[in-house]
């Protein structure tokens, strides 16, 4: 079952062993005991894994293995046929029982093998003798399969919830957070019925001391099969955002803030239905206006430095309305919330500008000479966004969508 998750941009051993070092932590018996580490054939997770547990075997998936050598042999232009034949050479190698069994057998298979094939196998050949053998399974019960040796796919379950991930180019990181949870969930629960007797999973001889009643099965109020955890997690974030959406438009409903140096535009009595344009003639507003809600596709303000927030009534003109497509609390959002919730303020003698934010901290910004903010956000923040839009600029409001796949092969 899924334990612990790391989420990271790049394969870095140093990434990789600051994992392991919390692992190692939290599990201490792990490197006492020995328990085998399976993985694909990244040096850097290995070198961590190795590094953090030297008393643990890391044993390297035999897929991945087969995988990588299938792989070079078509860039080396080696036909199907040949293919076929140097795979099932290695898969020999891997079942051989022993070191000995191992060498013999090498020889007389490599007699038959081109010049090339037999650089690439000796260049990998290290990984078979102290990670992928079946000498070296077979220390563990229950490791080893006979059709695939090893391998670090046996959570297919998990495999499969990741799988739906990835289908998505760019994926919140919420989203991911919220699926692996719903992950553990199911196991833990999976893992009380096995206990219980009723589950999936069945409790061997020596453990049936840990078998407890059915009665005492504690199961969480939501339990969704892995099947159906992306799906929901999906439906649920676009909830959230859309209840984000309907509290900002009902705070912003009953107000509307103005921009002295915006042009005056008309409403009419039926807000919802007519679009409000900045050439627009003035006409007077209805009695009624206050009491008619706005959507979310309504529109809200810029805000300059000296704006207020003023009751809607009869004798007063509406400034330019700028319409809010977004469907969350982007930036852009929450810098205008937070312009109209009077959480800015310049101070003359810092010649900065004190931005509260959402979580109820205060930060201080600068505009010039270079725009700073004392937020931890590495990228311009919805602080300085609401700085400017306290001065009226709205220039930053559209924002760049950059491709976070490209962006990283860039850096």
């Amino acid at each position: 079952m899924p334990v612990a998750f790391l989420i990271h941009g790049r394969k870095k051993e140093k990434v990789h062993s600051k994992f392991f070092d919390f692992v190692s932590s939290v599990f201490p018996k792990l490197n006492r005991k020995c328990v085998p580490f399976v993985t694909d054939r990244e040096p850097g997770l290995v070198n961590a894994i190795e590094k953090n547990f030297p008393n643990s075997d890391v044993i390297m998936c035999w897929n991945h293995l087969i995988n990588d050598a299938k792989f070079n042999l078509h860039k080396m232009g080696a036909d199907q046929e040949n293919i076929a034949f140097y795979l099932s050479n290695i898969r020999e190698l891997l079942r051989c029982d022993s070191v000995e069994e191992y060498k013999e057998k090498k020889q007389l298979l490599m007699v038959k093998w081109s010049k090339p094939i037999v650089t690439y196998f000796n260049k990998m050949e290290k990984d078979i003798l102290f990670h992928c053998g079946k000498w070296i399974i077979n220390k563990y019960d229950n490791l080893y399969d006979p059709f695939s040796g090893v391998t670090n796919n046996a959570c297919e379950s998990m495999n499969a919830v990741i799988k739906r991930l990835n289908k998505y180019k760019e994926l919140p990181v919420d989203c991911f957070v919220l699926s692996m949870y719903y992950l553990q969930v199911y196991y833990i629960t999976e893992v009380q019925r096995g206990l219980a007797g009723v589950g999936n999973y069945n409790l061997r001889h020596e453990f049936t001391h840990a078998r407890i009643p059915k009665d005492e099965i504690c199961l969480p109020k939501r339990v969704l099969k892995p099947d159906d955890i992306v799906k929901h997690v999906m439906s649920e974030i676009d909830s959230v955002r859309e209840e984000c959406v309907k509290e900002y438009t009902e705070n912003t409903s009953t107000t509307v803030p103005l921009n002295q140096d915006s042009n005056s535009v008309p409403l009419s009595e039926d807000l919802n239905s007519v679009p409000i344009s900045e050439d627009s003639n003035s006409v007077p507003i209805s009695d009624d206006l206050n009491s008619v809600p706005l959507s979310e596709d309504s529109s809200s303000v810029p805000i300059s430095e000296d704006s207020n927030s003023v009751p809607l009534s009869e004798d007063m003109d509406i400034p330019k309305v700028v319409s809010i497509t977004d469907k969350n609390l982007s930036q852009k959002s929450l810098a205008r919330l937070t312009v109209e919730n009077d959480n800015v303020t310049f101070v003359q003698q810092q010649k900065a500008f004190m931005v509260k934010g959402t979580q109820g901290n205060i930060y201080a910004v600068t505009l010039l000479p270079k725009e700073t903010c004392q937020c931890p956000s590495t990228t311009q923040c919805y602080h300085i966004l609401a700085a400017k839009l306290f001065l009226g600029d709205e220039s930053d409001n559209k924002l760049k969508f950059m491709n976070l796949k490209q962006l990283s092969r860039e850096i």
